[in-house]
C-alpha cells in the first residue's frame, strides 16, 4: 500500500493529477472540483510535500506513482502533470507505457534537460539562506527569470500561492534525505519512445527553458500543443478555465 496522502473522488475515466514542485495537491484546487463532476480523479502529495511523509531515503517518484496506482488497482490512467509533475508523468509513461492511456503535460520539466544559469543561480541563492524561510520564499517567488510567477503574484491568487509555497518550504527543512532518483538513460534521450498521445500546455509568459522543452516535444508526431495566453508557471491557479477546456477536449 502507498504511504502517500491522496484524494480519490468522482466516477468515469481515471485522471491522476501530479502537482508542481514547491506545492502539493492544492496546486489543483481550482481545477479538480470541476473534473470530479465527470471523471474519477486521484491527486496526491508527492513524498515530502503536503501531508505525505518526508523522505528518509532517496525519493523515486516513478516507484511512488506505481505503488499508488497498484494500491488502487488501476491498470491504466490518464496522467496530468504540472512542472515537476509533468516530468514524473513523462518518465512514468516511458517506464510503464501500458499503464498510461494519455499524457497531459502542463509546463513540464524534463529529465536530462540542463536548465539555464538563471535557474542554477536561484538554486544557489536559496541554499545560501537556508533555513531562513522568509528569504527562501522571497528568492523563489521573486526571481522571474528563474521561476516565472509574476502574473500569479499580481493576481487574486497571490496569497494562496505564497501560503502553499511557504508550507512546503517549511516541510522541506524536515526532510532526512534530499536525493531524487530519475529514469536512466534520461528521458530527453528517449522522447521519441513515448507511446501515449500527449497534450503539451504552456503559458505564453513562462520562462525560456519551458519553451526549449516544448521545442523538443514538437519533434513528436503524437504530441499536440495548447498555448494559454497571459499565463506563467502558476497557471493552474490563475487560468483554471482555460486549462479545463484543454483537458476536457483532449480526454473526451
Amino acid at each position: 500500500m502507498t504511504d502517500l496522502y491522496f484524494i480519490d473522488q468522482g466516477k468515469g475515466k481515471t485522471l491522476v493529477l501530479i502537482h508542481s514542485g514547491g506545492t502539493d495537491l492544492r496546486d489543483w484546487e481550482n481545477i479538480a472540483p470541476e473534473l470530479f463532476k465527470k471523471y474519477r480523479v486521484i491527486m496526491y502529495d508527492q513524498r515530502g510535500a503536503g501531508q505525505s511523509p518526508v523522505p528518509i531515503e532517496p525519493t523515486n517518484h516513478i516507484t511512488d506513482l506505481k505503488i499508488l496506482l497498484d494500491s488502487n488497482s488501476l491498470e491504466q490512467v490518464i496522467l496530468i502533470g504540472h512542472s515537476i509533475g509533468g516530468q514524473i508523468a513523462t518518465d512514468f509513461a516511458l517506464k510503464h507505457p501500458e499503464r498510461v492511456e494519455k499524457l497531459i503535460l502542463i509546463a513540464p520539466g524534463l529529465t536530462g534537460y540542463k536548465y539555464d544559469s538563471d535557474f542554477q543561480t536561484q538554486t544557489k541563492r536559496i541554499w545560501e539562506v537556508v533555513p531562513d524561510i522568509d528569504k527562501m520564499l522571497d528568492i523563489m517567488l521573486n526571481t522571474p527569470k528563474a521561476y516565472a510567477v509574476e502574473i500569479g503574484m499580481s493576481s487574486p491568487q497571490k496569497d494562496r500561492i505564497i501560503e502553499v509555497h511557504r508550507h512546503n518550504i517549511e516541510k522541506s527543512l524536515t526532510w532526512k534525505n534530499i536525493e531524487q532518483i530519475w529514469i536512466d538513460p534520461p528521458t530527453i534521450e528517449k522522447l521519441k519512445d513515448i507511446r501515449p498521445d500527449i497534450l503539451f500546455i504552456l503559458g505564453t509568459q513562462d520562462k525560456k527553458d519551458l519553451f526549449n522543452i516544448k521545442t523538443l516535444f514538437k519533434q513528436l508526431d503524437n504530441a499536440k500543443f495548447v498555448n494559454i495566453e497571459n499565463a506563467d508557471h502558476v497557471l493552474t491557479w490563475t487560468h483554471p478555465k482555460e486549462l479545463l477546456t484543454a483537458i476536457r477536449g483532449f480526454v473526451d
